[in-house]
């Protein structure tokens, strides 16, 4: 007879715990992200730091802040998602079954390419929605430029003066002249209307550097945390298979 060689049920529990000790450091560490997720959208959107005021002040003369508040709910019902799946891996931990674990690892490769998937729509649809309204603000200052103004019609110049003076206060507060550039103006508007000496960045040029960095930060900052707890999970959960 052959000696029998089963493990011995110290070394089972031992393996059993290490495999709940994985999927418990694996399951807070989703639930710490949908925390940050939630908590991030939430002062990024309602509390004014690093300068975003500008998004609250400047996006409301280009009707984005339904756009900005759409996100946040979109930021926040994603970071619940990622809370359910940090419950669903505590489960899995109790009950520890094959196919409890199996389907944990589905949901978080799932999530993995939900965050790539993002990231890149992110990266193509910005530049491309940032041309078309550069293209849509140059033909509008075009026609503007065509168009004469009656000096006589005093409601016009008023009109005029208030625009003049939103500009002017727009231009000193965040550094920037024009909408594109500062050569959207002539000199004589570029003296009443910006700052001296005239900056080298156009209003909508650095609105828009903004907003890309706010939406960089919701979507590519946690999906990189995301892919860096993929890849930790899978590396030792190869290590102690």
């Amino acid at each position: 007879m052959f000696p029998s060689f089963s493990l011995h049920p110290r070394i089972l529990f031992n393996r059993s715990q290490m495999v709940k000790y994985e999927r418990l450091e694996s399951s807070l560490k989703i639930q710490t992200l949908s925390l940050c997720l939630i908590i991030t959208s939430c002062i990024l959107r309602w509390i004014n730091i690093a300068k975003l005021n500008v998004i609250e002040e400047v996006g409301s003369e280009f009707n984005i802040l339904p756009l900005l508040t759409y996100l946040t709910i979109a930021v926040i019902l994603y970071g619940l998602f990622c809370a359910l799946i940090g419950i669903f891996g505590l489960v899995s931990i109790y009950k520890l079954k094959k196919k409890f674990l199996v389907l944990w690892d589905i949901i978080l490769g799932i999530l993995v390419l939900i965050n790539f998937l993002l990231t890149v729509a992110i990266l193509i649809l910005f530049p491309v929605l940032e041309g078309v309204i550069k293209s849509s603000v140059k033909d509008a200052i075009e026609n503007a430029l065509n168009n004469p103004i009656n000096i006589f019609d005093w409601s016009v110049i008023l009109n005029l003066q208030k625009q003049c003076r939103f500009l002017h206060d727009v231009s000193g507060k965040y550094k920037c002249c024009g909408l594109i550039t500062p050569d959207d103006f002539n000199d004589l508007v570029k003296m009443e209307c910006c700052i001296r000496p005239t900056p080298e960045i156009g209003c909508l040029v650095y609105l828009f550097e903004l907003i890309k960095n706010y939406f960089y930060n919701l979507v590519c900052i946690p999906g990189g945390i995301l892919f860096i707890n993929f890849i930790i999970n899978h590396f030792f959960h190869e290590c102690y298979s």
